[in-house]
């Protein structure tokens, strides 16, 4: 899972109690959370810019999250 978020390192550090739960839950609906990281905007959007297709999220249909699985 990767969070796409301007205050990546504060929001990794308060999310670190509830990932063992998230993991536990996930399992519990039969998915394996290999793991999680937290990146800021800026340089998602720059690695985006290097030839990848656009986002469903930056399409302009949905606002807000953007969930990839």
């Amino acid at each position: 899972m990767t969070v796409i978020n301007g205050h990546g390192a504060t929001l990794e550090e308060a999310a670190g109690q509830y990932l063992g739960i998230l993991r536990e839950n996930l399992g519990k609906m039969d998915y394996r959370l290999s793991g999680v990281s937290f990146v800021n905007p800026v340089y998602e959007k720059e690695r985006d810019l290097r030839g990848k297709p656009i986002p469903f999220s930056e399409a302009g249909s949905n606002n807000g999250v953007d969930i990839r699985i």
